[in-house]
């Protein structure tokens, strides 16, 4: 009358349990290390490129000139989208001084027209989290182009890591 006392877990089961597990281990050890993209970050920076888009289009209405850049990343240059100038002048980068265009820190000449894709050298380099202005000057670099209300013709933007 002895009785034999049973596992708790039957040995098949365990068995088909470490199968499993060293199947997972191995199927996610041999899949390549990519960064996982966040759908919400996504859907933010498509929605902020809108909005600069939006913000161009309205520039370009109401004075004839306008730009857009995107973030950029550092280094000693920038990139600029898009530029539309009424009259020659300059496609100006000032730094920031507390929320305004600061100093001059590179342009380039353009006549008028409308300009893609434009590299514009730095005087010196640009460190993540700095914002910067794409301003459109006249022929004095130093001298903005501005609206109808004297608002500067503009577009900030954020340095990033690569």
């Amino acid at each position: 009358m002895f009785f034999k006392k049973q596992p708790i877990i039957p040995l098949t089961w365990t068995l088909w349990l470490g199968a499993i597990a060293i199947a997972v281990i191995g199927i996610l050890l041999s899949q390549p290390s990519a960064p996982v993209s966040d759908p919400t970050k996504d859907v933010l920076d498509q929605t902020a490129w809108q909005l600069r888009e939006e913000h161009y289009a309205s520039m370009i209405a109401e004075t004839g000139a306008g730009v857009l850049i995107d973030d950029q990343p550092t280094g000693q240059e920038v990139t600029v989208t898009s530029i539309t100038m009424p009259q020659p002048g300059f496609i100006a980068i000032f730094d920031n001084d507390d929320g305004m265009p600061g100093k001059l820190v590179g342009s380039a000449a353009l006549g008028a027209g409308v300009h893609e894709e434009v590299i514009v050298p730095l005087t010196r380099k640009v460190f993540a989290d700095e914002v910067c202005y794409a301003v459109i000057t006249t022929v004095d670099e130093e001298i903005p182009l501005t609206d109808a209300e004297g608002a500067w013709i503009l577009m900030s933007f954020l340095i990033q890591e690569e």
